[in-house]
């Protein structure tokens, strides 16, 4: 487990230190798609065959969500997301103001 940003550019370079480092793996766990994503294609381009001899897993459905269908086949963990209502979905600014808030 290796925690970080939660997007592509993360995944990808998450999954070069994974590569580079001397432990066998048959599959990656990601804690969203992006980082599933860049870790994928770190994988491809590295020569493994993808998702014969190495799965990387994402977890949210990102790509389905944002696009309506899926661009590539990953295999995610469907948290719902597609039928949380645009309105109760939390922006990143929203996010960001509810953790400075002054506790008290």
């Amino acid at each position: 487990m290796e925690p970080g940003l939660w997007n592509r550019a993360w995944g990808a370079a998450a999954c070069r230190r994974l590569i580079g480092s001397v432990a066998r793996f048959d599959a990656v766990f990601c804690g969203n798609d992006q980082i599933a994503l860049g870790a994928e294609s770190v994988l491809r381009e590295s020569g493994r065959r993808v998702p014969d001899a190495v799965a990387p897993v994402g977890v949210d459905n990102w790509e389905h969500v944002i696009s309506g269908r899926s661009t590539r086949r990953l295999t995610t963990v469907d948290t719902g997301l597609a039928a949380t209502p645009p309105e109760h979905m939390p922006t990143r600014a929203h996010w960001w103001s509810a953790r400075r808030r002054p506790e008290g």
